[in-house]
């Protein structure tokens, strides 16, 4: 009696091809689940610069100094959605208490979500109070200036 052969290499073969099928259902169903939970959606925010405008009463007022201030250079670069914070200093040179009311953005597609601490801030005469101020960025490209208005009082 002769012995009998067993083709292992048809067993192997399958063995293979099923790990392979396995290992591309799980790269295909990771990349899917990384695109639909916008991880990454190839879209970049590159704030250029940001200019806080100064929302005053009266066109003689500028107890926080100029109605407008820049913060030159280039200054960062974000992903679409994202949610950044700014540290926006309001210097008191008057001498009575003034106060920072509302802090909001008219860009498209960007928007104050918060601020720390929350609005309204009593500055005393000769202090200076810095305000955090959490935006979130729009789900589109976009490259400038960010503007900025604060309503004082």
């Amino acid at each position: 009696m002769e012995p009998v052969e067993v083709d292992r290499r048809g067993k192997m073969k399958r063995e293979r091809l099923r790990v392979t099928a396995f290992v591309i259902a799980v790269l295909i169903a990771s990349t899917a689940a990384y695109l639909l939970t916008s991880s990454d959606t190839g879209r970049t925010v590159n704030i250029t610069s940001i200019s806080v405008y100064i929302g005053y009463s009266s066109y003689s007022d500028s107890y926080f100094g100029a109605p407008v201030h820049n913060v030159t250079a280039n200054y960062e670069t974000y992903g679409a959605g994202q949610s950044v914070v700014f540290s926006i200093p309001f210097h008191n040179s008057g001498s009575s208490n003034h106060s920072v009311n509302t802090i909001f953005t008219k860009q498209s597609g960007f928007l104050v979500t918060s601020e720390n601490p929350g609005l309204p801030v009593n500055v005393s005469p000769g202090s200076t109070s810095y305000i955090n101020v959490r935006i979130q960025t729009p789900n589109a490209n976009f490259a400038g200036n960010l503007a900025i208005y604060a309503v004082v009082s």
